[in-house]
């Protein structure tokens, strides 16, 4: 329901966001540890990669950014599988977050439509349902409200990575 809700103020442009540096080491603690129960009940093991950097970002946008890829991980690895989050520098102007899964993978037609609006990839496994289709749209408005990009790279029976990219706080150089 807050995802329709937020989708309809970006709509309108109704939406604004409060941007602060942020600590991305310390961003991804704090999503992961909303995410463990989660995981430890699909039997998931949730690992962090490289994580550095600070960003200037909506703080609580990121977080519902990041829960929602976390989310979908978890939902499409089958038990035993892996979902790791990580980001790491790209250059001294952004900074890329990846959340990748050992799960089912998106064939290529799906992956071109991922990010539409009540898109939603076709299971097989009837145990995986399904929301509405607002999750990644939103996700993408709220990247490139920040002046990001999201996407996605998957290969079916390997497992997906869901990337994107923040701008980074360049760290001021400090006089001789």
């Amino acid at each position: 329901m807050n995802d329709l809700i937020d989708l309809s103020r970006l709509d309108t442009g109704k939406f604004s966001i409060a941007c602060e540096e942020i600590d991305v080491d310390r961003l991804l603690t704090d999503v992961l540890r909303m995410e463990e129960a989660r995981a430890e009940d699909a039997k998931i093991s949730l690992e962090v990669g490289s994580c550095e950097g600070v960003v200037r970002a909506d703080r609580e946008r990121v977080k519902q950014v990041l829960t929602n890829l976390l989310d979908n991980a978890i939902k499409f690895t089958p038990e035993g599988g892996t979902v790791t989050i990580s980001a790491v520098p790209l250059g001294e102007q952004s900074i890329g977050f990846s959340v990748k899964d050992s799960g089912r993978g998106i064939p290529a037609e799906e992956s071109e439509r991922i990010f539409d609006r009540h898109h939603q990839t076709r299971s097989e496994d009837a145990s995986v349902s399904g929301g509405m289709g607002l999750g990644l749209n939103l996700c993408k408005q709220l990247i490139e409200l920040h002046g990001g990009r999201i996407w996605v790279d998957s290969t079916p029976g390997e497992g997906s990575t869901f990337c994107f990219t923040l701008p980074a706080v360049v760290a001021e150089a400090v006089p001789a």
